[in-house]
C-alpha cells in the first residue's frame, strides 16, 4: 500500500477534484449540499427521537396492572349500560324549508 492511499486519498479523488475545480459555482452547489446533508441528518435525528418515545410509552401502556393473585385491577370501572329493552328512541330533527328556484 502506498503512502497516499493510507493518508485517505485515493488517486481517483484527486483526479475528481482536478474535474469538479474546473465547473463553475462548484462552491455554491457544494454548500446546497452540505445543507441539505445537514437538513437530513437533523431529521433522522428527530425522527429517531420520536420513535424512541413512542416505544417507551408503549411499553409503559402495554404495562398492566397485577395483584399478588395475577387478576387484572381497571383504574375504572365499565360504564353502567341501562337494562336491556326493544324499543329505541331517537330524537326528532326537523329540516327547514328549502327556498324555491325563481325562475
Amino acid at each position: 500500500m502506498n503512502e497516499q492511499s493510507s493518508a485517505g486519498f485515493h488517486p481517483l479523488f484527486v483526479t475528481m477534484l482536478m474535474l469538479m475545480s474546473s465547473r463553475p459555482d462548484l462552491e455554491g452547489k457544494i454548500a446546497n449540499l452540505a445543507a441539505m446533508l445537514e437538513a437530513t441528518q437533523k431529521t433522522l435525528n428527530t425522527l429517531r427521537t420520536g420513535i424512541e418515545n413512542f416505544h417507551a410509552m408503549m411499553l409503559q401502556l402495554s404495562a398492566v396492572p397485577e395483584t399478588s393473585s395475577g387478576t387484572f385491577l381497571p383504574d375504572k370501572q365499565p360504564p353502567a349500560y341501562p337494562a336491556d329493552t326493544d324499543e329505541v328512541s331517537f330524537p326528532t330533527i326537523t329540516l327547514p324549508d328549502t327556498p324555491k328556484n325563481k325562475a
